[in-house]
């Protein structure tokens, strides 16, 4: 059984230093836009360097069925393996990029490859995490478990909060602009480089064992779960859109706030740090509560919660209302802690476990181009059209409609 704690805190640990070096790149944005876009002005700046952040959720549905299919096929270990070295090479060598005075167009184009490289990685982290710890622990407290995992990838994201903070802090925007916005991706290669060897050490899961030991792998996985499972992929995709949307927006806000609002960069940061941390801690309680009441509950509760709350946050927070960047990071933070203890549980469940790497990493990563890579570019876009400082708000209303509906249309597989 020790070995089996083990695993969790393994893939634990792994999720959330990939995710660390995953997310430094948007908390960087508007010193990454100096370095590699100084040619473009203002909005249309941020506008690249927001498009570089979507071409890497763009290339995570390709990461996710290929590291679905290495894992339904090879194995869920070898895939969480694959995934977070590559991470580590191309979080590295984004760190090494020389800048755009140094070496012109080259540059930008180099960041967006290893973009999408970090992208493909990511693509393939949260399902294998997921679905290794739910296959190692089976029905048991699997939501608590799997919720340890998530509070994990959030801290990872407050690390990453925590070290922009420190920097913005001790350094000046010239060494930030000269060095200082290498020194977290550096940071995030050798804490990748400890988890891969980590990894190493686990076990493969029961299920998998005993689909090698039955003959029971499929060859394609993809081409049953497109024939057979279709409805599940686009529920799951409902299911993933809230908590895609809510993150995006939390990262999204050091721009929002300060080039749009007006808050003092600062404070920002600390209250990016904050929210990521309480959400971490949140999420173990609720995957606890997905346990005893259900998934599908505690999925409706949330997207209702940001139906409810969303607008009087984001009024407040316009309007510059006492202490409503504190409250409006609480209300973010606890609606994403509500859905994202059980939705990924909730995703893998659907699916039997011949594809269920294949399944839940497609409609995961599908979930997360369109409610969380494309969302910095489509509210920034928005908002210029419109002139609505409104558009964050909008963007997360429809996306907790749509899980909404995807929650009342859940149904975990009988086999």
């Amino acid at each position: 059984m020790l070995n089996r704690y083990k695993v969790v805190w393994f893939a634990s640990l792994g999720a959330g230093l990939e995710f660390f070096d995953f997310t430094i790149y948007l908390l960087f944005a508007t010193y990454l836009k100096q370095v590699f876009f100084p040619d473009t002005s203002g909005w249309i700046g941020l506008l690249a360097v927001f498009a570089t952040f979507a071409v890497g959720y763009i290339a995570r549905p390709l990461g996710g069925l290929c590291f679905g299919h290495v894992g339904d096929k090879y194995g869920r270990k070898k895939s969480l393996m694959v995934a977070i070295l590559i991470m580590a090479t191309s979080t590295l060598l984004i760190g090494l990029l020389p800048s755009y005075q140094e070496i012109g167009a080259l540059s930008p184009f180099a960041l967006v490859v290893l973009r999408i490289i970090q992208g493909f990685s990511v693509g393939g982290e949260i399902p294998g995490a997921t679905i290794f710890t739910m296959e190692h622990f089976s029905k048991h407290r699997t939501g608590l478990l799997v919720g340890l995992i998530f509070m994990s990838i959030t801290l990872g994201n407050s690390l990453a909060g925590l070290v922009a903070s420190v920097l913005r802090h001790l350094l000046d925007d010239q060494a930030m602009l000269s060095w200082g916005w290498r020194v977290p991706f550096f940071i995030g290669f050798v804490l990748a480089g400890v988890s891969y060897v980590l990894r190493k050490r686990t076990l493969e899961t029961p299920d998998f064992i005993s689909m090698y030991e039955h003959n029971r792998i499929v060859s394609v996985p993809i081409k049953v779960l497109l024939q057979r499972h279709w409805q599940q992929l686009l529920v799951g995709v409902g299911l993933a859109a809230l908590i895609a949307a809510l993150i995006s927006t939390l990262l999204y806000m050091p721009v929002y706030m300060t080039q749009i609002l007006h808050y003092p960069s600062n404070q920002v940061y600390v209250m990016i740090t904050v929210s990521f941390t309480l959400l971490g801690v949140l999420v173990p309680l609720f995957g606890w509560l997905s346990d005893q009441f259900g998934r599908r509950a505690l999925i409706i509760v949330g997207a209702l919660l940001m139906v409810v709350i969303g607008g009087g946050l984001f009024v407040g927070l316009v309007n510059h209302m006492v202490m409503m960047p504190w409250l409006f990071g609480i209300g973010l933070a606890v609606t994403a802690a509500i859905v994202n203890g059980c939705y990924a549980l909730a995703i893998a469940q659907q699916f039997p476990a011949y594809i269920r790497c294949s399944g839940m990493g497609i409609a995961y990563n599908v979930a997360f181009v369109i409610f969380g890579g494309l969302m910095p570019v489509v509210v920034t876009l928005l908002w210029k059209l419109t002139g609505s400082v409104y558009m964050p708000y909008y963007f997360l209303l429809l996306s907790a409609l749509m899980t909404l509906l995807a929650g009342l249309c859940w149904r975990p597989s009988s086999y």
